[in-house]
Protein backbone atom coordinates (compact mmCIF):
# COMPACT_ATOMS: atom_id res chain seq x y z
CA UNK A 1 0.00 0.00 0.00
CA UNK A 2 2.63 2.12 0.69
CA UNK A 3 4.34 1.88 -2.46
CA UNK A 4 1.18 2.57 -4.15
CA UNK A 5 0.61 5.98 -2.21
CA UNK A 6 3.18 7.34 -3.54
CA UNK A 7 3.19 6.01 -7.48
CA UNK A 8 2.14 9.10 -8.97
CA UNK A 9 4.98 10.98 -7.57
CA UNK A 10 7.15 8.41 -8.22
CA UNK A 11 5.88 8.95 -11.70
CA UNK A 12 6.54 12.22 -12.08
CA UNK A 13 10.22 12.32 -10.73
CA UNK A 14 11.14 9.12 -12.43
CA UNK A 15 11.95 10.94 -15.83
CA UNK A 16 13.95 13.49 -14.40
CA UNK A 17 16.80 11.28 -12.53
CA UNK A 18 16.29 8.04 -14.87
CA UNK A 19 16.71 9.25 -17.77
CA UNK A 20 20.27 9.70 -18.93
CA UNK A 21 19.85 12.73 -21.02
CA UNK A 22 18.72 15.04 -18.81
CA UNK A 23 21.27 14.24 -16.16
CA UNK A 24 24.23 15.57 -14.82
CA UNK A 25 27.52 13.37 -15.27
CA UNK A 26 28.12 12.36 -11.54
CA UNK A 27 24.28 11.38 -11.01
CA UNK A 28 24.30 9.16 -14.80
CA UNK A 29 27.14 7.30 -13.37
CA UNK A 30 25.29 5.69 -10.52
CA UNK A 31 21.77 3.89 -11.11
CA UNK A 32 21.29 3.66 -7.09
CA UNK A 33 22.10 7.45 -6.59
CA UNK A 34 19.21 8.13 -9.30
CA UNK A 35 16.94 5.65 -7.34
CA UNK A 36 17.80 7.20 -4.47
CA UNK A 37 17.05 10.78 -5.88
CA UNK A 38 13.52 9.54 -7.47
CA UNK A 39 12.59 8.31 -4.05
CA UNK A 40 13.91 11.33 -1.81
CA UNK A 41 12.10 13.67 -4.45
CA UNK A 42 8.70 11.31 -4.55
CA UNK A 43 8.67 11.53 -0.99
CA UNK A 44 9.46 14.85 -0.45
CA UNK A 45 6.78 15.53 -3.24
CA UNK A 46 4.25 13.30 -1.25
CA UNK A 47 4.31 14.50 1.80
CA UNK A 48 4.23 18.61 0.75
CA UNK A 49 1.92 18.81 -2.14
CA UNK A 50 0.06 15.58 -2.35
CA UNK A 51 -1.06 14.86 1.03
CA UNK A 52 -2.16 18.55 2.00
CA UNK A 53 -3.69 19.10 -0.98
CA UNK A 54 -5.72 15.68 -0.35
CA UNK A 55 -6.90 17.28 3.00
CA UNK A 56 -7.83 20.36 1.78
CA UNK A 57 -10.00 18.59 -1.30
CA UNK A 58 -11.80 16.25 1.89
CA UNK A 59 -12.57 19.63 3.90
CA UNK A 60 -14.50 21.36 0.18
CA UNK A 61 -16.20 17.89 -0.11
CA UNK A 62 -17.38 18.01 3.19
CA UNK A 63 -18.38 21.60 3.01
CA UNK A 64 -16.06 22.38 6.30
CA UNK A 65 -15.10 25.88 6.71
CA UNK A 66 -11.37 26.70 5.50
CA UNK A 67 -9.03 27.81 8.72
Amino acid sequence: MWFGSISYSLYLWQQLFLVPLNQPAWLANSILLSIACVLAAALASHHLIEVPSRKYRSRVRLGAPYR
